[in-house]
């Protein structure tokens, strides 16, 4: 994380929300990312990507999912109150960071999972 900050190694983040809800878009940024080019257009990277999003969902399933894998936060209930409370202290750089942090200057943010009611300026100038 801090060699991405500071720009010290090339580094993609794909977020699991962001390619299950946008694979193509996701999947275009990875072939650009691993390609080092700014754009895919015309190759058969993007012929690949083109091909595995004509496939549906289904196209990368190596094995059966339950039906609840592919939602959003599912496993919040898993923790307790006490847990959550360390992890939204300890982790709310990276809450921040990933878009994880549920913060009134965004409130369509629907992986806002974790609850800022007062914002942190400086964490705000790195939120996703």
């Amino acid at each position: 994380m801090h060699d991405a900050k500071m720009k010290q190694l090339p580094v993609l983040f794909t977020r699991f929300e962001d390619l299950t809800t946008n694979p193509e878009v996701e999947l275009t940024n990875i072939m650009k990312f691993l390609l080092n080019v700014t754009d895919i257009t015309g190759t058969n990277a993007e012929r690949r990507v083109k091909e595995v999003i004509a496939k549906g969902k289904d196209a990368t399933v190596l094995y059966q999912l339950k039906d609840n894998t592919r939602t959003l936060n599912t496993n919040v209930k898993r923790y307790n109150k006490e847990q959550l409370a360390y992890i939204e202290h300890e982790m709310k750089d990276i809450m921040y960071y990933f878009g994880y942090a549920k913060i009134k200057e965004d409130p369509e943010n629907y992986t806002g999972f974790h609850d800022y009611p007062v914002t942190d300026p400086e964490l705000l100038k790195t939120y996703m």
